[in-house]
C-alpha cells in the first residue's frame, strides 16, 4: 500500500485494476540511471497505455522536495510515490529497480530485464 500526497491509499490490485501490464519503478530523483530511464520509460507508456499498460513510480528519496521537483522536470505522467517503506517491503537495495507485472501482479520481467531495449522488447511480445 502506498499513499499520494493527499494521503489517499493505494494497493497493487487497485493500481493494476483494468490493466494487462503494471511496470513498477523505483528511483531517486538523485540516480542519474533512474533518470536516464525515463525517456524509454515515457516512450513504452504512451505506445502501450491505450492498450492496458501503467507504470507507477515509487522514490525512494529522502527529500520530498527534491522528488516532486523532479517529477516536475520530467513530466512525468503516470502515478509517483515518495516510499522508501514500500521499496523496502520488495526488497529494492538499488535504483533503478524495475518489476514488470501482469494484471494477476504475477512478475513477468524484472531489473534488467524490465529496463531499455529489453523493456521495448518484452511489451512489444506481450501486446502483439
Amino acid at each position: 500500500t502506498v499513499k499520494d500526497e493527499a494521503g489517499k491509499e493505494y494497493t497493487l490490485a487497485s493500481l493494476l485494476k483494468g490493466k494487462r501490464y503494471l511496470l513498477i519503478d523505483f528511483w531517486a530523483s538523485w540516480c542519474g540511471p533512474c533518470r536516464k530511464e525515463i525517456p524509454n520509460v515515457k516512450k513504452q507508456y504512451a505506445l502501450y497505455k491505450d492498450k492496458g499498460f501503467q507504470v507507477v513510480s515509487i522514490s525512494i528519496d529522502k527529500d520530498a522536495a527534491a522528488w516532486k521537483k523532479a517529477v516536475t522536470e520530467e513530466k512525468l505522467e503516470w502515478p509517483n510515490f515518495l516510499s522508501p517503506e514500500v521499496a523496502d517491503q520488495y526488497k529494492v537495495s538499488a535504483v533503478p529497480t524495475m518489476y514488470l507485472v501482469d494484471s494477476e501482479g504475477k512478475i513477468v520481467a524484472e531489473s534488467g530485464d524490465a529496463r531499455g531495449e529489453k523493456l521495448a522488447a518484452k511489451l512489444a511480445e506481450l501486446f502483439q
